[in-house]
């Protein structure tokens, strides 16, 4: 029975020795987050296997609901691991425009730029995607809750603003739900 046991061990241990020999890139998160008038993304490409591993990877872009070159800056680019690197960042430009459009994202996929090296692989996110927040639509809803200033004699006295349009349908809502 040992020996049995020891030999399990043995192929258990060569089989992690040949898995960790090979360069894993993956982007860092699945999803980001970035307003509209932030000017750029990063977006983070990691190896999170072999770092003694020399490769390069292909990093493009594809809409979902943002327009290329309206939205964001359409990306095709390779990205140089050299050995020893464990991070790099890509940047991609977000274009604010005037328009209230609600969150609009974009996808970013990650590829091997050479499918055939040896010990180098795609890690599980493959892919992220960008969310573009809408500013307009905010600044928007904010508007529609300003405070007016009236003088009087005077006193200065504050009022609300006469358009709660967005409040009023949640409110009816609450209301129809019995939500007190």
């Amino acid at each position: 029975m040992p020996q049995v046991g020891k030999f399990f061990i043995i192929q258990v241990f060569a089989i992690y020795l040949c898995t960790a020999q090979d360069a894993v890139f993956q982007f860092k998160r699945s999803e980001i987050n970035v307003p509209e008038d932030s000017g750029q993304v990063t977006v983070v490409i990691e190896n999170t296997g072999n770092t003694d591993v020399s490769a390069s990877v292909r990093v493009t872009t594809s809409e979902i609901t943002a327009s290329p070159d309206v939205d964001y800056g359409t990306t095709d680019s390779i990205v140089i691991f050299a050995s020893g690197d464990a991070e790099k960042t890509v940047s991609i430009s977000i274009i604010d425009d005037d328009e209230v459009e609600g969150e609009e994202a974009f996808e970013v996929k990650l590829a091997l730029n050479d499918p055939a090296q040896p010990g180098v692989t795609i890690g599980d996110r493959a892919m992220t995607t960008v969310v573009i927040e809408d500013i307009e639509g905010v600044s928007t809803a904010l508007a529609t809750l300003t405070t007016e200033s009236t003088s009087t004699a005077g006193k200065s006295e504050a009022r609300c603003g006469t358009t709660f349009s967005i409040l009023k349908p949640l409110v009816e809502l609450i209301g129809f739900l019995g939500w007190r």
